[in-house]
């Protein structure tokens, strides 16, 4: 087998396995390439030579019940991270400083954290088990190919799906904690009421940011365009401020040109987008690779189109695992919330490991 991803849909009974067997995975550099492809593609945050777009070819599709859990205790070592919180605080100065001087209007700031951990492939098929388990509402996914090599993503973002006479896509943004005591009363599966989450003027701003550059993005293809009302969602024991769209597509060629523009939108990069992408890539201090890109089916028999922001997520290496979380910056930004934010978003990988 050259390379494999499993799957699992939000609210999904079942995941789906896709594996191409013989031949080369297929690299590409453009997103409006992806237009005419046929596969599940996992995208990078900014493709370079070494972090290409990847297409793995469906060989074979199998789709499974989910098997009774295995016990899978891995143990973190909890790091030491003064170095990482002062580091934290160098960056989020310089993107702070670039939005007071009102060179953006939003960016987007990320981090990794990195520990010591050899996991070997079978346990990277439980600990992907488990996640489905623990976020039974979430995109969950498993990828190993040569290029990319192992990640496990648990992702609340679509970036773009296909329905029977529609596509849809949504704006992300903004983030609160949930305690844990909200949860206590709820039944399985069931997730605290929207009105118990009050959003405030920094977080609504931040989530209408994303939701005015997706319809500008959508308005170059479409004039035919949907989108609701702001409204709460919860993704483990986070709430996030979404919006829905909807929206027609008359042709492939379009879906490439739309990809082109959409990626990265503003709930992963910023705005002016390529301004600060730019920024992004030279001043966040590390590669970002195939965190805040994104992942999915394309152009598939008997799957329709779905790509999902690839939020949440670990990169298993060989004798280490990094995980990843960024978050929003605006002017009214305040650092100890925004590294608040991101030990919050750790927590959704974290949570499947024993931590020491």
């Amino acid at each position: 087998m050259i390379g494999y991803t499993w799957f699992k849909t939000p609210d999904s009974n079942c995941f789906h396995c896709v594996e191409q067997h013989k031949g080369s995975i297929k690299e590409l550099y453009s997103f409006e390439q992806l237009a005419s492809e046929e596969g599940f593609v996992i995208a990078p945050f900014s493709p370079t030579t070494n972090c290409p777009i990847v297409v793995l070819r469906p060989d074979e599709c199998s789709t499974h019940s989910f098997p009774t859990l295995e016990s899978c205790e891995l143990h973190l070592h909890q790091p030491q991270n003064e170095h990482q919180r002062k580091a934290y605080a160098e960056v989020f100065s310089k993107f702070h400083t670039a939005l007071l001087k009102k060179q953006f209007s939003k960016l987007v700031l990320s981090r990794t954290e990195e520990h010591p951990l050899h996991i070997t492939e079978e346990q990277a098929k439980q600990l992907f088990l488990h996640a489905c388990a623990r976020y039974p509402h979430l995109f969950v996914a498993l990828i190993n190919t040569p290029k990319t090599g192992i990640w496990l993503m648990a992702t609340p973002e679509t970036l773009i799906e296909q329905t029977e006479e529609r596509w849809q896509t949504m704006a992300l943004a903004g983030t609160q904690k949930i305690e844990k005591e909200c949860f206590g009363s709820l039944k399985a599966g069931e997730s605290p009421h929207e009105l118990a989450v009050v959003w405030q003027e920094k977080e609504q701003k931040e989530q209408q940011i994303v939701t005015d550059y997706i319809v500008e993005c959508l308005k170059k293809v479409d004039a035919k365009i949907s989108v609701s009302k702001p409204h709460t969602v919860f993704s483990a024991e986070l709430a996030h401020l979404r919006t829905d769209i909807s929206f027609h597509l008359t042709n492939k060629t379009q879906l490439g040109k739309l990809l082109n523009s959409l990626h990265p939108t503003p709930a992963v990069c910023g705005l002016p987008q390529q301004e600060a992408k730019e920024f992004i890539l030279k001043n966040e201090g590390y590669h970002r690779k195939y965190y805040s890109g994104f992942v999915g089916m394309m152009n598939v028999n008997n799957f329709k189109t779905h790509l999902f922001v690839t939020l949440r997520c670990l990169n298993i290496a060989q004798e280490h695992i990094t995980f990843y979380a960024g978050g929003g910056l605006l002017a009214a930004s305040k650092e100890e919330n925004e590294w608040q934010e991101t030990e919050n978003k750790l927590r959704t990988m974290k949570d499947l490991f024993v931590e020491q």
